[in-house]
């Protein structure tokens, strides 16, 4: 689901669709079934991370900004901290100048 919101975003070009749909619809559902949001928040991070290693450098350009601000959206309940923010943030835009992106 989160990937599919993420896709959505890019061909809208904007974030609107995660911030105003995937993060309502899964704080409802989470505090519902008693999921620490905590783990919805690193596992974004992972799920972005997985995502993005998988992408050729041109289209981790182009996903960069809606990756981030799902990651951000995410961060917004204080789970995560900013250096590992700042940390997701380097490491793609790292990956992305090392293979000559």
């Amino acid at each position: 689901m989160f990937q599919a919101y993420l896709w959505l975003c890019v061909l809208q070009g904007n974030l609107d669709a995660i911030e105003q749909e995937l993060f309502v619809l899964c704080d409802l559902v989470y505090r519902g079934i008693g999921i620490p949001w905590e783990m919805a928040s690193q596992a974004t991070v992972y799920l972005v991370a997985e995502i993005m290693q998988n992408l050729k450098p041109s289209d981790q350009k182009l996903l960069d900004p809606y990756a981030y601000g799902l990651i951000k959206a995410f961060a917004t309940a204080g789970y995560l901290q900013k250096q590992q923010l700042i940390a997701l943030r380097t490491l793609s835009l790292f990956k992305s100048l090392s293979s000559g992106g």
